[in-house]
C-alpha cells in the first residue's frame, strides 16, 4: 500500500481542522469537501488508476 505525499499532508491538515469539534452539518460538509478534493486531484486519480491496473502508483512530486 502506498499513499501519495500530498494526500497524506492534506489528510493530516483535515484531521487537525476537525479534531475536537462537535459533529454538525458544517463539519461534515467540510470533511466531505476535503476528501473529495483529495480524490479529485491528479494524485487521487493516479491512485485509483494504479489500483485498478494493479501497478504501483507513480506519485509526481513538485
Amino acid at each position: 500500500v502506498s499513499a501519495s505525499p500530498n494526500a497524506v499532508k492534506e489528510c493530516k491538515t483535515l484531521l487537525q481542522d476537525v479534531a475536537g469539534k462537535d459533529i454538525d452539518a458544517t463539519l461534515i460538509a467540510h470533511t466531505v469537501q476535503g476528501i473529495a478534493s483529495i480524490r479529485a486531484s491528479a494524485e487521487g486519480k493516479e491512485g485509483v488508476q494504479s489500483f485498478l491496473q494493479k501497478r504501483k502508483p507513480n506519485w509526481l512530486t513538485a
